[in-house]
């Protein structure tokens, strides 16, 4: 888990006071998670064989803003979160399996991104007052995952199931909203990004 919180509060005093309030959260999370059999010469004689890479990197994002005051009060929350993980599974350059039992090659990705932002700006002056809010939430989503046998050669005598699976059900959760109120006026917005932009594949070549 990867859990960041921000928050800023700003009070402006008295009739003509300002309050002003800002956050920022920055999210960040780069894996490499990796299983293999590979590169082995001459025999290898398994009842069964399991090679699986399994990455579950959960993000977390919370950024607020509250801003009071008598004339103005204006908050603004951003919120950014990035992860990007490779995930491999691979048996690959053996030149003599054989294998009794079955075969499991597995990349599992199934991680989060939770985006919570929010900003809050009154003003409560007698006759006139500004109340402004606003709110950007980003969140990027980049997986790579790879399950393969590649190059290897299996005997004749190999018996079982052979399965090559690679699943990526990650995804992302934002919330982003704004309030703004003021005597005069209030002016509140909100913006979400969401990009996932995985590659996934399983593969079974020169085996």
């Amino acid at each position: 888990w990867n859990v960041a919180l921000a928050a800023g509060v700003g009070i402006g005093l008295g009739p003509g006071g300002k309050g002003v309030a800002g956050s920022v959260t920055v999210n960040i999370s780069m894996y490499t998670t990796e299983a293999a059999l590979r590169d082995i010469t001459g025999p290898v004689d398994l009842d069964s064989l399991t090679v699986t890479a399994d990455n579950s990197n959960n993000l977390v994002a919370i950024a607020g803003s509250v801003a009071f005051g008598g004339k103005a009060g204006v908050g603004i929350a951003i919120g950014f979160s990035w992860t990007e993980n490779d995930v491999s599974a691979m048996v690959s350059g053996l030149d003599d399996l054989t294998h009794t039992g079955d075969v499991t090659v597995d990349a599992t990705a199934d991680g989060l991104i939770v985006a919570v932002t929010g900003s809050v700006g009154i003003a409560k002056g007698g006759e006139s007052g500004f109340g402004g809010a606003g709110t950007v939430s980003i969140n990027l989503l980049e997986n790579t995952l790879e399950a393969g046998i590649i190059d290897t050669v299996v005997t004749a005598a190999s018996t079982g199931n052979v399965t090559v699976d690679a699943d990526d059900s990650t995804g992302i959760y934002s919330f982003a909203g704004a309030f703004a109120a003021g005597k005069s006026a209030g002016l509140g917005g909100a913006v979400a990004v969401n990009s996932l932009n995985n590659s996934v594949t399983a593969t079974i070549d020169g085996s």
